[in-house]
């Protein structure tokens, strides 16, 4: 609420923009999780398919990232100081949402969305039989990619906060 007043009243002295970076940041940052999530429950209303499900908590394990995300760095400690067990806890819960949502989406990415790794009789290791190239390294280059890319999505998400909290 401080975020819209402080928009509407043009008033942008330290509390306000702290209360900016704090909850209209993730907030923004967590609408087009929202509109997925949303479209993945309605398909799941409408056609029953428990795949819709499945694909609805790739979305919904994005929120935790975004969140603990802005909780860690809004309550972050001067650099140099020694963390406390309260910093120590949130710092173990953002490493864990960021692990179970990169496998997550990772893992979302490769099975449904390429649909490899389903035939353990494919002429390539993890592949499918029917290729779009004909360079199986492609595809491994796309399956480490992807891997690569999920994690950095969560580490520029925190870093992120970073430059807002500091500035």
């Amino acid at each position: 609420m401080c975020s819209i007043f402080g928009v509407l009243s043009m008033n942008f002295e330290a509390g306000n923009a702290r209360c900016m970076h704090s909850v209209v940041g993730p907030t923004l940052a967590s609408l087009p999780y929202f509109v997925r999530a949303v479209q993945c429950y309605r398909a799941y209303l409408s056609t029953g398919s428990s795949h819709h499900l499945v694909n609805l908590g790739k979305y919904l394990s994005s929120f935790p990232v975004i969140w603990t995300s802005a909780l860690k760095h809004q309550l972050a400690p001067m650099e140099g100081v020694k963390l406390d067990k309260h910093d120590q806890y949130l710092q173990l819960l953002w490493l864990y949402t960021v692990t179970i949502n990169t496998l997550y989406s990772f893992l979302w990415d490769v099975l449904m969305d390429w649909g490899l790794c389903r035939s353990p009789r494919a002429r390539h290791v993890l592949l499918r039989d029917d290729l779009l190239f004909q360079r199986p390294w492609v595809y491994y280059g796309a399956i480490v990619n992807d891997l690569a890319l999920r994690l950095c999505w969560s580490l520029k998400r925190s870093l992120a906060r970073v430059v807002l909290t500091r500035t």
